[in-house]
């Protein structure tokens, strides 16, 4: 319920819907198999309904919209897993995902050197996908995982000033853990993502590498992590957006350094040997906690 004092921009929203999930899976000597199904929701935060304008920063002013309709995501999946000895494992996992009422942002002109971008439901996505990962421990001390996902997609524009879009999306990960001692580990990651088509635009490929260590103290209570994101300066960001009236260029380079420190304390901790028979071990781990990007 929102009393909002714009005329005409109250509203009381009430909805009702189902939302079912369905999965049933096999395991064999050659792998796990599973097939699911699931209906979900994105709804709008409530700042994307609020209809006032905004800075989001000097040259781009941003307006919410009352009306917007939440973004509804049918998902058909089929997956594969297989692990090996030696803490090798492989998963493939094919999709098909359509989704309707698609929320995006749509800019125009507002003020001489600024644009309005302003949130809307575009239109409808199918999305036909593959994602893939596989985990190899070359030997004790180094392990490397490969990430990745391939996927074509057909958007129906049902807004004016966004238009049809076909195209191929993809992004891929290598992620190489160091055991530099029984509680010392090193972290190179690398990472590309390709460009994609946006409602106005197209979005530019680009890569970045990460480099993380964590320490474990106090027999694994204590986990000290330090991360420095895109070590190499590439993450150099840029899309474009052309209307009628208008064309937008927007470039992003980050700030340098860029580094996180995360220290966690975990209470009530298995001992490692007990942990692994249990199943609760994260020896095989890619992320390191605090490495959040």
């Amino acid at each position: 319920k929102m009393d909002i004092s714009v005329a005409n921009a109250s509203r009381d929203i009430h909805r009702t819907e189902f939302y079912p999930s369905a999965h049933v899976g096999h395991t064999s000597e050659i792998g796990t198999f599973v097939l699911g199904y699931a209906r979900r929701v994105n709804r709008p935060g409530i700042w994307k309904l609020e209809p006032y304008i905004t800075y989001e920063d000097y040259y781009t002013k941003i307006i919410g919209n009352p009306d917007i309709a939440p973004e509804y995501i049918q998902s058909l999946e089929l997956s594969y897993r297989k692990s090996f000895k030696g803490g090798h494992s492989i998963s493939l996992t094919g999709y098909q995902r359509w989704m309707t009422d698609v929320v995006d942002i749509i800019r125009r002109p507002y003020e001489p050197g600024v644009t309005l971008d302003s949130i809307i439901n575009a239109g409808d996505r199918n999305v036909t996908g593959l994602e893939f990962s596989g985990v190899v421990k070359a030997n004790k001390w180094w392990t490397t995982t490969a990430n990745g996902h391939l996927n074509h997609y057909d958007f129906n524009a049902t807004y004016e000033g966004c238009t049809d879009i076909s195209g191929m999306c993809y992004a891929f990960s290598w992620i190489n853990q160091f055991n530099i001692t029984s509680t010392t580990k090193l972290q190179f990651d690398s990472h590309y993502v390709g460009p994609h088509h946006l409602t106005q635009g197209k979005e530019k490929a680009y890569c970045f590498f990460d480099l993380a260590a964590k320490q474990d103290l106090f027999k694994g209570r204590m986990t000290v992590s330090l991360s420095a994101h895109d070590v190499f300066r590439t993450a150099r960001f840029r899309n474009w957006r052309a209307m009628d009236d208008l064309r937008s260029d927007t470039w992003v380079k980050p700030h340098y350094p860029n580094v996180t420190l995360n220290v966690s304390w975990r209470f009530n901790t298995q001992p490692k040997e007990k942990a692994q028979k249990s199943g609760d071990s994260h020896e095989h781990e890619a992320v390191f906690e605090g490495k959040d990007f």
